[in-house]
């Protein structure tokens, strides 16, 4: 018994060296042993007995009962220091601590939080699993459902296994998952999901965190002014084998972030497939591998719109078709942006590749730009575009149209 372990200790000024004392300590010991056994059955019946509204059915008839308690209660904490109170008040917090993994199903019950989304008894939806998942941990979906959206405060894990659907809608002013971090230290894995943003402003925004995974997701239907995918700050993003389809903007990155897109398709957003922004001071670089963007008024683009904005975009193995401009650079209040295209496709698109505005540069290599409805390569002025001799176009209405300054570089 958790008493048991207590001791009494003598006031300073008393001698324990002596025999007297050394009995007197022992007698006092037992006396506090029973007492605290007396404690404990004495308060559980005193509280025990009081009515639901917390009167005391006793106290109008046994006074000397109730001042009785009273002394008990006084004792525990003169002896005790309010041990028992703390310990009672740890119990539920040990009961409800959250797990490193969580689950969800579409045959479980959010009831289940109370057993923290177990295999056996999963919650049915993200949010109430996120509830109870331990920062940093995983909640993993075991059969095709729609699981609700998500507000995201601390680093996690979503995982839908291949082959099982695991579906999030936007509704009216919800994004599907939203993602905001004030410290900037989390870290957000979203893999397999499927996710609808055409009810609502968004798919996945993320404004402040440290990291963000897409992997193996498809996000359709935004309709908002932003990205099916928005995220915003100095935050690392990876976005890898994902499909966004169907929306305003597909990608959106802007304002500080560094990032990724690998092997993912950009289909028939109007307003373009990838978009690398900043509208303040700050550095952004992004870099782009093995990923189509089709269907848009653009396919990539760089954009600064701020003095002190410095952006990167360089795109490699990839594909921009069916645009009104394939690959663009452009300044428009100042700053700079720089494009890279490497080893790329630009079809059927009206521009190839496009720079506009004074602190928009690009460069070309290895390029194949063919079948631009009017030019293949357009340079403004006050632009430049450097070339290393390696680009192929054919069957452009124009392939250069130079206003600015083309440079061709050797090969090294």
């Amino acid at each position: 018994m958790i008493w048991r372990g207590l001791r009494w200790r003598a006031p300073p000024h008393r001698n324990l060296a002596n025999s007297t004392g050394m009995c007197k300590s022992a007698r006092r010991r037992r006396a506090v042993r029973y007492e605290c056994r007396h404690v404990r059955v004495s308060t559980y019946r005193h509280f025990a007995a009081r009515d639901v509204d917390g009167t005391d059915p006793q106290s109008q008839t046994d006074e000397s009962s109730n001042t009785n308690k009273e002394l008990i209660l006084s004792n525990l904490f003169r002896f005790h220091r309010g041990i028992p109170v703390l310990l009672c008040a740890a119990l539920p917090l040990l009961a409800h601590a959250a797990a490193e993994r969580t689950f969800v199903s579409s045959s479980g019950a959010d009831a289940n939080e109370a057993t923290n989304c177990a295999p056996t008894a999963p919650c049915r939806t993200f949010a109430a699993a996120l509830a109870v998942t331990n920062p940093g941990g995983e909640i993993i979906v075991l059969d095709s459902a729609g699981y609700g959206a998500l507000n995201i405060s601390q680093s996690v894990s979503i995982t839908a296994p291949a082959g099982i659907y695991a579906g999030i809608v936007a509704s009216t002013g919800v994004n599907a998952i939203n993602i905001t971090d004030g410290s900037n230290t989390i870290n957000v894995a979203l893999r397999g999901l499927t996710i609808n943003g055409s009810g609502g402003p968004g798919g996945v925004i993320m404004t402040g965190g440290a990291s963000l995974l897409v992997e193996g997701c498809e996000i359709i239907g935004n309709p908002a002014t932003g990205g099916s995918i928005y995220v915003s700050g100095s935050i690392n993003v990876r976005v890898v084998d994902t499909v966004v389809r169907d929306g305003n903007w597909g990608i959106m990155l802007e304002n500080g972030v560094t990032g990724d897109v690998i092997h993912s398709r950009l289909l028939n957003n109007t307003v373009g497939g990838l978009l690398v922004f900043a509208g303040i001071a700050s550095s952004t670089n992004v870099a782009v591998s093995d990923t189509a963007a089709i269907g848009g008024n653009n396919g990539f683009l760089v954009q600064a719109n701020a003095t002190g904005a410095n952006l990167v975009l360089a795109v490699d193995r990839s594909t921009a078709a069916g645009n009104t401009i394939g690959f663009e650079a452009e300044s428009v209040s100042g700053g700079t942006s720089q494009l890279t295209v490497s080893n790329s496709l630009a079809q059927n698109n009206a521009t190839g590749i496009y720079t506009s505005g004074s602190g928009a540069s690009a460069y070309a290599s290895g390029d194949t730009i063919t079948e631009a409805h009017n030019s293949g390569i357009h340079i403004s002025a006050g632009t430049t575009l450097t070339t290393f001799g390696t680009n192929s176009l054919s069957g452009n209405v124009t392939d250069v149209d130079n206003q600015g300054t083309l440079t061709t570089k050797a090969r090294m």
